[in-house]
Order: C-alpha cells, then sequence, then structure tokens
C-alpha cells in the first residue's frame, strides 16, 4: 500500500484513543503483533472512563478506578512500554491545563 511504512521501518508508535477499552477493542491485535516485534507502543488515553456503563447499581465513584484496572490488566496482554499513565481529570472529559501540555 502506498504511504504505508513497513514494521521495519517503525520504532516507536502513540495510540491516542478516547476511552480506556478503545485500543483494546480496535486495536489489540495489531498492537500485540508490533510489540512482538520489538516496537515500543504507548498509550495515551484522554479520558478515565467515569461515566460510562449502563449498570445503574455500580457506583459512580468505582467507575474510574474499574476502568483504570481493566486497561492496565488489558495491557498486560498486548505489551505497550507501560500501561496508561493517570493523566485524567474525571467527569468524562480531558482537562486542558498546562499539566498535559509539552
Amino acid at each position: 500500500m502506498a504511504g504505508v511504512l513497513d514494521d521495519a521501518q517503525v520504532s516507536r508508535i502513540l495510540s491516542i484513543t478516547a476511552h480506556p477499552d478503545d485500543v483494546d477493542f480496535a486495536a489489540a491485535g495489531t498492537v500485540a503483533r508490533w510489540t512482538e516485534a520489538g516496537i515500543e507502543v504507548v498509550y495515551c488515553v484522554v479520558t478515565d472512563g467515569d461515566v460510562g456503563g449502563f449498570d445503574e447499581n455500580f457506583p459512580r465513584a468505582e467507575m474510574a478506578p474499574l476502568r483504570r484496572a481493566e486497561q492496565v490488566a488489558a495491557a498486560k496482554c498486548v505489551r505497550p512500554r507501560k500501561p496508561p499513565p493517570s493523566s485524567r481529570e474525571g467527569r468524562g472529559v480531558f482537562a486542558d491545563t498546562d499539566r498535559y501540555r509539552a
């Protein structure tokens, strides 16, 4: 395919997703293949998943920690460089502050 690098030409990949499980559902197999090939993969998950879910009996305060634990467990299966950093402010939104700017 024109314009697509061969995996041998790639050393690092940054996966940016909105929600904690997006990369797992969309690209876990690809991430596993890349890490197996020695490519460094880093996750950037923008929100913490605290507003997700449909179980009204599950406490909202426990949603973000659950989603974080699920993301870390899933990441162990495909081996990105390290689990995603805990850099979200909650409320299902990303806080655009100087804290996150390079």
